[in-house]
């Protein structure tokens, strides 16, 4: 901290040195969670606000893990790690929130985490099974509730992904788009007329792609939303 102090921050081009004398602390003292801690969120971070070195933060912070591989604080440190790399490494964002869900005593809302990181990077299946456990270990309402609304926002996602790929087939089978969710169901694609959670059919737009018909039922979701819509803050309900 003195070496990253107001003098050096004023002055300083690079933090070449903060990497270094961060691992030779931790290698005296392995145990000494605070450098692990306030250390990593130094060093991964560019200039001058960091040393600009992600790569050697989480480094740190997994060298911590295998020293003090029951604080689950560090798996938190790590996984925000990877968030706020440019760009955002998300799975691997998940995968550490997700280990640090293991460790006994961990708080539960890295299981929150962990699947929302999953839903950023696309890993529907993966952020699915993660709900579901944040749902199923906690008796917190607030982090069901918000299980549950996730949970449906990833049905929406996988429906219209789906969806666009019948569309997509379609118009190479016939050189021309649906003109409806019928011609799908015409050509043995579809049973009937898809529709969301809610019971609300789905819009098949002009140019074959899949639009929510209330989008502001369902926040979180990352598919099927109007050309310039901006959701307002998710209600959990």
């Amino acid at each position: 901290m003195q070496y990253f102090g107001s003098r050096h921050v004023a002055h300083a081009t690079d933090y070449k040195l903060l990497a270094p004398l961060l691992e030779i602390t931790t290698a005296l003292d392995p145990k000494l969670i605070v450098a692990y801690q306030f250390g990593a969120n130094f060093v991964a971070p560019k200039p001058p606000e960091g040393a600009g070195m992600p790569d050697k933060a989480v480094a740190l912070v997994e060298y911590g893990i295998r020293n003090n591989p029951d604080n689950w604080k560090l798996y938190y440190e790590l996984g925000f790690i990877y968030y706020y790399m440019d760009p955002p490494e998300h799975a691997k964002a998940a995968e550490a929130f997700d280990r640090g869900t293991k460790v006994p005593n961990a708080h539960p809302f890295l299981r929150v985490l962990a699947a929302q990181m999953a839903q950023h990077a696309g890993e529907i299946q993966t952020a699915r099974m993660l709900w579901q456990a944040a749902y199923a270990t906690t008796q917190d309402d607030l982090i069901r509730k918000n299980a549950v609304t996730h949970l449906r926002a990833l049905k929406v996602d996988e429906d219209i992904t789906g969806l666009e790929k019948m569309v997509a087939t379609y118009q190479e089978q016939t050189g021309m788009l649906p003109a409806s969710f019928n011609a799908l169901v015409g050509a043995g694609m579809l049973l009937g007329v898809p529709v969301d959670p809610n019971g609300k059919p789905y819009q098949l737009m002009f140019d074959g792609s899949i639009e929510l018909r209330t989008p502001e039922d369902f926040p979180f979701v990352e598919k099927g939303l109007p050309p310039g819509y901006k959701p307002g803050p998710p209600k959990l309900h």
